[in-house]
């Protein structure tokens, strides 16, 4: 009896944990600095994420399409995170070839919102997630003319640990300056089992009772 009050009491546990992992709330990532300053990447933590932000280059076409990871580094500013080159803006830029900042996180992650810095009438940008070095855009030329906010309702919401927006045009130039995301909870298939253990643990306890 003890021992199946033992694993009742372990699923209800379990079942409240996992819905608590759903209901994380989202963590917002702000790239602004006062001092700007150069690096091969940047390392931030908010609320238990960390993510390492560091730049490249990719031809802007076809896909997936590979990233030249040594052609830049990451700029940090008062408008954001940019990438810098020989002879480049400190912008994301298409100027001597398409820059990109690759997001990579400590586990998988929804992007929520992009806050965008530096934006003018003609920016657009290319967005999707980065596999084995590989840039597989999800979504290209993204008007960001209008609003320096972009919500993942704009696009269709991924699933991933390490994401890429980078510059598609000569003409754009554009700085990341906030990105909000939020946790990926468990699987749901992982509280089914534990409803299903807890099933179980019932069924073996009123045998139990029976057999007395």
């Amino acid at each position: 009896m003890g021992i199946f009050l033992g694993i009742r009491v372990f699923v209800a546990a379990g079942a409240i944990a996992l819905l608590s992992a759903a209901t994380v709330s989202a963590a917002t990532f702000n790239f602004g600095a006062g001092s700007p300053s150069t690096a091969d990447f940047f390392d931030f933590t908010e609320d238990g994420i960390q993510l390492q932000v560091s730049a490249g280059r990719w031809p802007g076409v076809g896909g997936p399409a590979p990233i030249d990871f040594g052609a830049r580094q990451v700029f940090q500013g008062s408008d954001g995170l940019g990438a810098v080159g020989v002879s480049d803006a400190t912008e994301l830029d298409g100027a001597g070839g398409n820059d990109v900042l690759i997001f990579t996180f400590d586990h998988d992650v929804v992007i929520e919102e992009i806050v965008f810095g530096s934006v003018d009438d003609d920016d657009n940008f290319a967005f999707g997630l980065v596999v084995a070095g590989d840039f597989l855009r999800e979504e290209d030329l993204i008007d960001v003319s209008n609003s320096v906010s972009v919500s993942s309702l704009s696009f269709a919401p991924l699933v991933g640990a390490s994401f890429g927006i980078g510059a598609k045009q000569t003409n754009d130039n554009f700085t990341i300056l906030q990105i909000t995301v939020s946790k990926v909870p468990l699987p749901a298939s992982a509280l089914v089992l534990l409803i299903g253990l807890g099933g179980l643990a019932a069924v073996g306890s009123r045998k139990a009772q029976r057999q007395r």
